[in-house]
């Protein structure tokens, strides 16, 4: 079993949950959601409610890299996350969940 990771970031967009959160929301294995966070987070559609200015060389380049996500990867290849690290929905989660253009849209 996969989980979707729509209905993930999804359930992010609501309010900051850990893994064993979403797991239990989503009924499935807490080894699946880690995978699936991991993934997420390396996309950079979500991030922990850790992050700070420190983890960027000044407060002006975590801001923009909040704002405009693209161009700037997370630092680590890997999150370590454990049943106090919460996750939430990055602005580029948030543009892949709610796109401003669509091809598919019907006029």
């Amino acid at each position: 079993m996969n989980v979707d990771e729509t209905r993930v970031l999804s359930a992010l967009e609501r309010r900051p949950l850990t893994v064993e959160n979403l797991a239990h929301a989503l009924g499935c294995p807490i080894q699946e959601m880690h995978e699936t966070v991991q993934r997420l987070w390396q996309k950079g559609y979500i991030d922990t409610t850790r992050a700070n200015a420190e983890t960027h060389n000044t407060r002006g380049q975590w801001l923009m890299s909040q704002l405009l996500p693209w161009g700037h990867p997370p630092i680590p290849v890997e999150i370590h996350s454990n049943s106090k690290t919460y996750f939430i929905l990055t602005s580029k989660g948030h543009l892949h969940l709610h796109p401003i253009l669509s091809l598919n849209q019907e006029a």
